[in-house]
């Protein structure tokens, strides 16, 4: 029987109702059959009665296996995933449609319409503001969504791996890929996201309505395709048990589907630098980057507590300096304190993830208002990790006082700017300001945040920076800090007027001795 010969002849036989759509599917279609597979429809019908079940039909001793829905029962399934997708799910993978192409179609862009909203969803859930400086290309959504399919239901592995690496693999894809270019230029058009070249990029994450019932309920959606499956099994039992039992057999062949299928989050791309969802240790993220011949000298472990590591690599030329940050609960206890002391003054960031995409983000807003950072390599999500090139310079603790109060007045109006752009440093210690050939550099990123709490970062850099201990002029260091700072701030009054309120001056009166601190709030008083 050649493919979709005959079909609606057939079907008008054994229907009782005219089909209102007919879609064939499955290996026949997708290119990779053999002599005993089945030849695989569904079939819409308007107030079907049953809503869904399966219809097996032996004709010339070949097997149909035909699906019959309800129009509606189709449609809630398309656009709310009401029946977990188990019957609407097909039209991500390959079809053909043997009646009513323009309703198939559309309904097609419809449910992946959906899936891509759904998808950035879930990666904001998992990926927060770093969602804003990534690039997702395509295939994502189509592997992220037979991913949860295949998790739901194992066997579907062998088809999908069939499908999109045999024989007909690049034809498929392709043709899988265009109901998803076509959703994402609609999705475009209404304003929810960019999309370019094949890549969604996502600016505004207020755009998408992700509550937590509805991430739970896009998760969950596994347990209602088993439901709707066991309520289509209307028929033998025995031709049900033939049919799992051919899925098992084949799921269980030897059989491994690319990385890209089985970890999808691995197509992730970030705007800049390398997104890496996964490596067990420093060398093998190196040896991503860098190449497998790469020879790494040593990975030393900057201070005994410090969570960053320094990397030399060996090059025919000389040896080139990295640096590997990682955030975890291991060394948690330092910022623990800190946040204890300064409860209802300043909020710090504890959870890992949180403060590797500070990070990322503070290099990425600072480089692009010209600051001087250190260029990124990569992130690592798991565990959670950042590759950078190695800064060599002095911090400006350790310089001297001339070469201090130069630098100060510069700190003091990238602070500013900062802070007119509504962003916070969350750590402005002296020993995070670093001068590497006269250019400054600005380090230790992961408290930075979109806040209006500019009182803090101006004070912690005068009431808790070392170099003002020190027998130096403390009051020229700090006018001119203050010079530089209110360039670019309008409410510059407000907020070192903060800074000399009681809250602030204790908190900070444990570390720094008192004369400095009553020097201080002399100059910032002369301000005011």
């Amino acid at each position: 029987m050649k493919r979709d010969e005959g079909i609606e002849d057939l079907l008008a036989r054994i229907l009782p109702k005219e089909p209102y759509a007919v879609i064939a599917y499955g290996s026949r279609v997708a290119g990779y059959a053999t002599e005993e597979s089945d030849y695989d429809y569904i079939v819409i019908i308007e107030d079907y009665k049953e809503c869904i079940k399966y219809l097996y039909k032996k004709v010339d001793n070949i097997y149909l296996s035909i699906l019959l829905v309800d129009k509606s029962f189709f449609e809630e399934d398309v656009y709310e995933g009401k029946h977990g997708e188990f019957v609407s799910g097909r039209l991500y993978t390959v079809y053909n449609v043997v009646k009513n192409r323009d309703y198939i179609q559309s309904l097609e862009c419809r449910l992946k319409e959906r899936a891509i909203l759904e998808e950035l969803c879930l990666l904001k859930s998992r990926y927060g503001e770093l969602l804003k400086y990534m690039r997702i290309p395509l295939k994502y959504f189509l592997f992220s969504r037979l991913k949860k399919r295949m998790m739901a239901y194992p066997p579907v592995k062998y088809s999908y791996y069939k499908t999109y690496y045999g024989d007909k693999g690049y034809r498929n894809l392709i043709k899988s890929l265009d109901g998803f270019r076509k959703a994402a230029e609609n999705l475009d058009r209404r304003g929810f996201l960019s999309f370019k070249d094949d890549y969604i990029y996502l600016t505004d994450l207020e755009i998408l309505p992700c509550s937590l019932r509805e991430i739970v309920s896009i998760i969950s959606r596994g347990i209602k395709m088993y439901y709707t499956h066991g309520r289509s099994a209307k028929v033998s039992p025995k031709i049900v048990l033939d049919e799992f039992s051919s899925k098992i057999r084949r799921s269980f062949e030897s059989i491994v589907p690319p990385l890209e299928m089985r970890d999808p989050d691995t197509l992730l791309e970030l705007t800049k630098g390398v997104f890496i969802n996964e490596a067990k240790s420093i060398d093998e993220v190196i040896k991503t980057l860098m190449g497998e011949d790469i020879r790494i000298k040593r990975i030393k472990r900057k201070g005994l507590f410090s969570e960053v590591y320094l990397i030399d690599i060996e090059y025919e030329d000389g040896v080139r300096k990295l640096v590997a940050k990682r955030y975890s609960y291991i060394y948690l206890f330092k910022w623990l304190f800190i946040f204890l002391w300064l409860i209802g003054l300043k909020h710090f960031s504890l959870d890992p993830r949180k403060r590797l995409i500070n990070e990322y983000i503070g290099l990425n807003v600072l480089n692009s208002i010209g600051v001087n950072t250190p260029k990124v390599y990569a992130v690592v999500w798991s565990p959670k990790m950042i590759i950078m090139d190695y800064i060599n310079g002095l911090s400006l603790n350790n310089m001297e006082f001339k070469e201090v109060l130069g630098f100060a007045k510069k700190f003091g109006m990238i602070l500013g700017m900062l802070h007119s752009k509504g962003f916070t440093l969350g750590d402005t210690k002296s020993n995070n300001i670093l001068i590497s050939n006269g250019d400054m550099y600005i380090l230790d990123l992961e408290q930075f945040n979109v806040d209006r709490n500019y009182a803090w970062d101006v004070g912690e850099f005068l009431l808790y920076n070392p170099i003002l201990w020190r027998k130096l002029d403390t009051s020229s260091i700090c006018r001119e800090f203050l010079d530089g700072y209110r360039v670019y701030v309008s409410n510059f009054r407000e907020v070192i007027n903060n800074i000399i309120s009681i809250r602030f001056i204790l908190a900070f009166s444990i570390v720094t001795p008192l004369n400095r601190i009553y020097r201080i709030i002399k100059c910032i008083r002369s301000f005011s």
